[in-house]
């Protein structure tokens, strides 16, 4: 319903009749126009159509339940995304995004386990993630039942889900979102970053970070000013004693960073680069993988 806001045609898809149903009341409830729902599995009622935008919440949770529950994905919680992800390129237009909110399952691999589902279409993609979960921290909210549970029942349930944790050889569970461009160049470009969990819209900090990486991507990058993100801070801990020093960047002010630690030496650098603004070209050549790493989550800017 929120995308008829801004879509020309918006079309929902449910395997559920059920919801389906309850979609079309609340469409007419609110108002909503170009909107139609669809019954059916993830592309099939779509064969055969493109769209600009596809957004997706699929059941994502690894889960010992093998039935079409509202959460759960499989044991490794990518049974539905893996085949949302992979049906994409067929149906998106030539620059169409797709954006999905899951769960992440062993997010080191996340990289290439999505060029694998996405095949060779080219694509840039944006990984955002939160925080891991171990076996105990992912099971537990996944075991309360809502009334009369007993402890027992509970210690049983738990053992069920550490125990189909551990079968999957699950290494942890993250929380996030996948978004990736369709691209018409030969490139499979992935950005992975971790955020805060979200409590306002990112849509301004995602857009401005894709311009600004387009902008160091120009050949002429090199001649563009560099400067810190307008609401970056510094934070600056002595330890006890005269020990050693701790330095983070962090833009407290949008969800879409988080904190980053920093060394003396970059801290310096950085100080440096606030007071004079230099040419990207002038620092590049005396800098390590820092300033690469910087201009890539965007606490430091092209202008």
């Amino acid at each position: 319903l929120v995308a008829t806001r801004y879509g020309r045609n918006v079309v929902a898809v449910d395997l559920n009749p059920r919801a389906v149903r309850f979609a079309r009341f609340n469409a007419q409830l609110n108002g909503a126009r170009d909107y139609e729902v669809r019954h059916g599995s993830l592309y099939e009622p779509v064969a055969g159509e493109r769209y600009d935008v596809i957004l997706a919440n699929p059941p994502f949770v690894p889960s010992p339940e093998m039935g079409l529950a509202f959460r759960d994905g499989g044991v490794r919680g990518e049974s539905i995304l893996r085949q949302i992800v992979a049906g994409a390129p067929a149906h998106l237009t030539g620059s169409g995004r797709l954006c999905i909110v899951t769960d992440l399952v062993d997010i080191t691999s996340y990289a290439d386990k999505l060029r694998g589902w996405w095949g060779l279409t080219g694509m840039r993609a944006l990984i955002a993630s939160t925080a891991d979960r171990d076996e105990v921290l992912f099971s537990v909210p996944h075991c309360h039942a809502p009334f009369g549970q007993s402890i027992e029942r509970y210690n049983q349930e738990l053992r069920r889900w550490v125990q189909n944790f551990r079968a999957a050889a699950l290494e942890a569970v993250n929380f996030g979102y996948i978004l990736v461009w369709r691209s018409a160049e030969d490139c499979q470009e992935i950005d992975m970053r971790v955020i805060h969990n979200p409590s306002q819209p990112m849509h301004h900090e995602v857009t401005d970070w894709r311009d600004q990486q387009a902008r160091q991507a120009r050949s002429d990058a090199d001649e563009h000013y560099l400067c810190l993100h307008p609401n970056a801070q510094f934070s600056h801990a002595h330890a006890p004693g005269g020990g050693s020093s701790a330095y983070e960047l962090s833009v407290p002010s949008s969800d879409f960073f988080t904190t980053y630690a920093l060394s003396e030496r970059v801290y310096t650098e950085l100080c440096h680069i606030a007071r004079v603004g230099p040419k990207l070209g002038d620092v590049v050549r005396q800098s390590g993988g820092w300033l690469e790493r910087l201009l890539r989550i965007g606490g430091l800017r092209l202008e």
